[in-house]
């Protein structure tokens, strides 16, 4: 699991102890939620395309910023998912 390293949550976290850190590293900056605007499927894996919306703990701050999520497979397992967000506009809601 990989996302922009500059932010709060960001890094490279591996298998359930990565995926838990990462989740409440996310959970403790920022309440958000994904929309979904396309799925689709690309070889061993799916990319999701939308926006996160919600705010920041810290300040109270709202986002709504453009995501993608590619989620890789193999067997039935998710072996890998990398996380694209508007990192700058990101890191500014949050003091960077």
């Amino acid at each position: 699991m990989t996302q922009d390293p500059r932010l709060p949550w960001g890094g490279r976290y591996v298998g359930r102890d990565g995926v838990i850190e990462f989740g409440l590293k996310l959970a403790t900056t920022v309440d958000t939620s994904v929309a979904t605007e396309q799925l689709f499927a690309a070889g061993d894996s799916v990319v999701q395309v939308g926006r996160s919306r919600g705010s920041i703990r810290a300040t109270g701050a709202t986002c709504d910023i453009p995501e993608c999520h590619v989620w890789t497979f193999r067997n039935d397992l998710v072996i890998g998912v990398q996380f694209f967000i508007e990192s700058d506009t990101n890191l500014d809601l949050v003091g960077r």
